[in-house]
């Protein structure tokens, strides 16, 4: 009984010491595909408990829905080897699922994009984003491959 009574107790401790509006729960940043890939998929319970604690002791996260508000700001800056890679005006950069470029061939900049996610279950797991082209509404699936967005320590 006290062996199911411990991780019970250690979540609930662990899940109202922080505001609930910041929790970094590992689940739900990470797919089950890059849980598997940093071993995360392997961690007992309470390892993963202990790493969701001191993720949240030391990072805020950022909130999605800031994210998609600056959305609006976004622009294609770079057109890269036929379309294979676009780099936006955050400095990111994405490369262009091999199906959709004969649609990013022929994009030329700068005209603004909406980034969703790929609600697509087959093809999410390669490329989990789609770039709108917001003059034409034509979207493209795509994965990230650099970030412009930086993750902050908190605060001392």
């Amino acid at each position: 009984m006290w062996t199911l009574c411990f991780p019970i107790a250690l979540f609930m401790t662990l899940l109202f010491s922080f505001p609930l509006n910041a929790l970094i729960l590992l689940n739900d940043v990470m797919n089950k595909e890059m849980r598997k890939q940093t071993g995360i998929a392997d961690l007992t319970y309470q390892q993963r408990l202990m790493i969701e604690k001191w993720l949240n002791d030391t990072f805020i996260l950022k909130d999605v829905k800031e994210k998609k508000t600056d959305q609006q700001e976004i622009y294609l800056s770079q057109n890269i080897d036929g379309g294979q890679l676009l780099e936006l005006s955050d400095g990111s950069r994405w490369e262009v699922s091999p199906h959709d470029l004969h649609r990013t061939a022929t994009w030329l900049i700068p005209f603004p994009l909406k980034i969703i996610f790929n609600d697509d279950p087959q093809d999410a797991v390669l490329y989990p984003h789609v770039i709108i082209n917001q003059n034409t509404g034509i979207g493209v699936k795509v994965r990230m491959i650099n970030s412009a967005v930086k993750i902050y320590p908190k605060e001392p």
